[in-house]
């Protein structure tokens, strides 16, 4: 309708129009923000109100999209959920130095089941809001991370530096078995910001990336055997993805880098 509006917005009756409908949007989608952030701040029982958190989502879609209200309520939530990890890890904390660092993501291994048990009932299903919770917990990560290592850096040592990075390419591992249809932005390589389909899962109850941590994900035999290893990627096996001479070809992850490429940096300055 909004183009249709503009053709005509020399009309008078037309403007008014367009600017009412303006106004009617802008009122409606202050209390859906105001009502779903109700609805969602239940400490008890908020399953029981996915009925109308999911009707609520749904007159989202139909809202202009530069109202970003979904953008808006759903950079609300995730902050939200991931309050107690900035306060627990944040960088003045002992438990934010690299020698703890599989506290982090301990962390998330914890706490993301019965997050994601909760997601699946409240949200649609395209918003990807589990991918979206991940990629903030890797920005935090990272931020902070960057934070603790320039005030500590007199403290780091090459060993404590191989100990943080291994930890940290495993858990890019793990989230790389199960969201492996995403893409990262060329403008911004560390943050994922689309989804061409949803994730593709070994199983369709859950999503979480710690279930199978026992499976064997092969990574690039570069990485594996450099003593300060790079982020070159997991292979993909599949027949298009080799080359002439059969040789199997590597192809950057989503995950691959996202906190892993910080600690790299210092890996590579402490080798020299």
């Amino acid at each position: 309708m909004g183009p249709m509006m503009a053709a005509y917005g020399c009309v008078p009756s037309v403007s008014g129009l367009s600017h009412e409908l303006d106004r009617i949007h802008d009122v409606l989608a202050s209390r859906l923000v105001k009502e779903l952030k109700a609805l969602l701040t239940i400490s008890r029982n908020i399953t029981d109100q996915a009925p109308l958190i999911q009707a609520a989502c749904q007159l989202i879609e139909l809202l202009p999209e530069s109202l970003q209200v979904k953008v808006q309520l759903l950079n609300w939530f995730i902050l939200r959920q991931l309050g107690e990890y900035k306060e627990l890890f944040e960088p003045s904390q002992t438990s934010a130095w690299l020698d703890k660092i599989d506290h982090r993501y301990a962390w998330l291994r914890t706490n993301l089941p019965p997050l994601e048990r909760k997601l699946q009932v409240l949200f649609p299903t395209e918003w990807h809001v589990s991918e979206q919770l991940l990629v903030e917990f890797c920005r935090i990560t990272k931020t902070d991370l960057e934070v603790v290592m320039k005030r500590r850096q007199a403290e780091m040592t090459h060993n404590l530096l191989i100990f943080g990075l291994q930890r940290t390419l495993a858990f890019e591992t793990s989230l790389n078995k199960m969201y492996t249809n995403s893409f990262l932005s060329e403008s911004d390589p560390d943050v994922i910001v689309h989804l061409n389909e949803a994730p593709t899962t070994k199983r369709s109850q859950s999503h979480n990336p710690f279930d199978d941590d026992t499976d064997n994900t092969e990574t690039s035999p570069t990485r594996a055997n450099r003593a300060c290893p790079v982020n070159d990627g997991h292979k993909v096996k599949s027949e298009d993805n080799k080359d002439a001479g059969g040789t199997m070809l590597w192809r950057k992850q989503p995950f691959d880098g996202i906190i892993s490429r910080l600690v790299e940096i210092y890996v590579s300055v402490t080798s020299h």
